[in-house]
């Protein structure tokens, strides 16, 4: 439980509408910064899915 809590604590971001479902927001995948890990719970089920981080202009 110890290294759950220190993930959540490292990398939750919140939780959002993604694709019409609720997803946990775990922050970006890797150091470039250029894409977002969520986690997807369906029907007792999890997923995650990848998405392009919003371009800065």
């Amino acid at each position: 439980m110890k290294i759950v809590r220190s993930i959540i604590r490292e990398h939750f971001e919140g939780i959002e509408e993604l694709d019409g479902e609720m997803a946990v927001n775990l922050g970006y995948f890797d150091d470039t910064k250029q894409q977002i890990l969520y986690a997807i719970v369906k029907e007792g089920h999890s997923t995650f899915k990848l998405v392009d981080a919003p371009t800065k202009e």
